[in-house]
């Protein structure tokens, strides 16, 4: 191996690593959503379709099982997560 190679490797790996405590921290930010949250008592709700495409799907449904939650319940809970943080103010958090 090159010391280029190995430096893009290891940059490679801290990305992945980043990415991972991302997907934790998440994963323990919905699990305290989910046992704070009441059921809704009868409010209006609205109903939106989103596409997604047939991995982030698969990905959703791991995810939801490993937590023991129906995947729809997980979907809401991640639009809820993100629509409770702030904006960036140069609307990077809107171009993953």
């Amino acid at each position: 191996m090159t010391d280029e190679w190995t430096a893009v490797r290891d940059a490679l790996t801290r990305e992945n690593h980043r990415r991972l405590d991302e997907l934790d921290a998440l994963d323990q930010t919905v699990l305290e959503d989910l046992a704070e949250r009441t059921r809704r008592r009868g409010g209006a709700s609205l109903v939106y379709s989103v596409r997604l495409d047939p991995r982030e799907i698969a990905a959703l449904h791991r995810r939801a099982a490993y937590l023991r939650i129906k995947p729809t319940a997980l979907a809401r809970n991640y639009i809820r997560i993100g629509l409770s943080r702030p904006p960036e103010a140069d609307g990077s958090d809107l171009t993953w």
